[in-house]
């Protein structure tokens, strides 16, 4: 009897064993796909369309041609191509982003440039076989581009990019209808350079545009989030950033009905690194996550909520060896890392867009760069719905971390920049050289991922000071200076 409660514990144990392995596991790649038409391509959008196939939409040069052409690419559900067509007879098209149109055909957003005259952002309506159908650009006599296209519940399509305004880049929400016409343009102008990289519909009938400001700032690029009603008119905005230049890249609505947005951050302590900001249907921020491996860049470019509620971040990140891989990294609802896949070569590998597939996998497209002949291909990673093979997780991004204050010496004001990998309550004192406490500059409960304070030592003498943190048991004190 006690032998069988020993073979029943064990049986237990392992059960358990193989359930915490799962959980780290990433699954296996089941196929990958290069596209080669002449000297560059790039997939810079990729969807998954009603039959379970794929289309993307990248930028084709040819050897020896001064000009880029839209390289339009339909594949089956292994990604075996069935058609591919280019468009652009001989002139300059750079297209970012594609869908399929529920009522057929394809509609593709980006940018046109002239010799003579300001580049345009265009949308490029093409039917099912990629034919075009009609092209609209985007009015005004300044420089634009259009970034991201989404299709709207009247049948139209909504995108947003950028159109000078003066001497500024002005955030914009351009509407058309199904023949092409141009219905709508709100432009959101407050002075700044403000740039539309995402926009999608929401639950509302509204729309969530993401990007990037530097409005009041200094010259400093922060996340930018403007949530409109139905017509384009603003309900609210937000900015998201850490300490230097945060780019937000992708925007999806959450089943929760708040927000998930993605893309990178050059800040202070941080090479550059994938930057994940969940907020709420309001703006605020429920969590925050850098996603740091520890072996170099990391580029953040594409999120989508997964089937159960968590997430897949897509992007590109600097292996040991100093080459750059396709990166996926998958999280739990609350942006908790439950695996990290990098899939590369010996070159640069630069990913743009991911996506759940229906039958559970995941893609990840961009390109896949070469030397020789100097060039690149479209490249394509598709990834298995479950794990068989366990890869190692660099935690970095997983610990606590205090970052040494900014700048330092200073004169009166510094910033102190910290990392939280779970919500906790904080305190963070500033102490003289005596070890006289001269200052507490926060106490309470903070929500996970990076803060940032500011100190201002206008009240206080030249000398060196120490701030110190306390996060559950967690400890840590630097030495900065105050230098007047």
């Amino acid at each position: 009897m006690q032998k069988q409660q020993q073979i029943f514990l064990l049986g237990i144990f392992l059960f358990y064993f193989f359930c915490l392995q799962l959980y780290s596991q990433a699954p296996d790649t089941a196929w990958t796909r290069n596209f080669h038409r002449g000297t560059w391509e790039v997939v810079f959008s990729i969807q998954q369309t009603s039959d379970d196939g794929f289309i993307m939409v990248g930028e084709s040069h040819l050897l020896n041609e001064f000009y880029n052409e839209i390289f339009l690419l339909k594949t089956d559900q292994n990604g075996d191509s069935l058609w591919a067509k280019v468009i652009g007879n001989n002139e300059n098209f750079y297209p970012y982003s594609v869908k399929e149109d529920p009522n057929g055909g394809y509609v593709i957003a980006g940018k046109k440039e002239y010799v003579t005259s300001p580049r345009k952002g265009f949308l490029l309506k093409t039917d099912e076989n990629g034919d075009s159908l009609w092209t609209i650009f985007l009015e005004g006599s300044g420089n634009s581009i259009a970034n991201y296209v989404s299709c709207t519940s009247d049948s139209g399509f909504a995108f947003t990019g950028y159109r000078y305004v003066s001497t500024n880049q002005s955030m914009y929400l351009c509407k058309a209808n199904a023949t092409g016409d141009s219905t709508s343009l709100k432009i959101y102008d407050r002075g700044g350079h403000e740039i539309g990289n995402c926009i999608i519909l929401t639950s509302d009938r509204g729309y969530i545009i993401g990007g990037q400001t530097d409005y009041h700032t200094a010259g400093r690029y922060d996340f930018y989030v403007v949530k409109t009603d139905s017509v384009g008119d603003t309900l609210w905005t937000q900015t998201y950033g850490l300490s230097d230049d945060d780019y937000c890249y992708s925007v999806q609505q959450t089943t929760d009905g708040g927000y998930i947005l993605f893309g990178t951050s050059d800040s202070a302590g941080y090479a550059t690194r994938s930057l994940a900001i969940k907020i709420d249907s309001l703006g605020n921020v429920m969590w925050q996550r850098i996603f740091d491996r520890g072996t170099g860049a990391d580029y953040g470019r594409s999120v989508v909520q997964t089937s159960d509620g968590g997430y897949i971040f897509g992007g590109s990140s600097i292996n040991p060896y100093q080459s750059q891989d396709f990166c996926f990294t998958r999280t739990d609802p609350d942006g908790n890392i439950q695996w990290i896949k990098t899939i590369g070569g010996s070159g640069t590998d630069w990913a743009y867009s991911v996506l759940q597939t229906t039958d559970g996998g995941y893609i990840l497209a961009g390109e896949r760069a070469y030397l020789m002949p100097r060039g690149s291909d479209f490249w394509v990673v598709k990834l298995n719905a479950y794990p068989s093979g366990i890869e190692e997780i660099n935690t970095a991004a997983n610990t606590f971390k205090l970052f040494q204050n900014y700048p330092n010496p200073f004169n009166p004001t510094t910033i102190i920049e910290f990392y939280l990998p779970v919500a906790n309550h904080v305190t963070l004192k500033i102490y003289n050289i005596l070890g006289e406490e001269v200052f507490t500059l926060f106490s309470g409960q903070l929500f996970s991922g990076d803060h940032k304070f500011e100190w201002n030592a206008l009240n206080y003498s030249s000398g060196i000071y120490y701030y110190q943190i306390q996060a559950g048991d967690y400890q840590e004190t630097k030495k900065m200076i105050l230098l007047k």
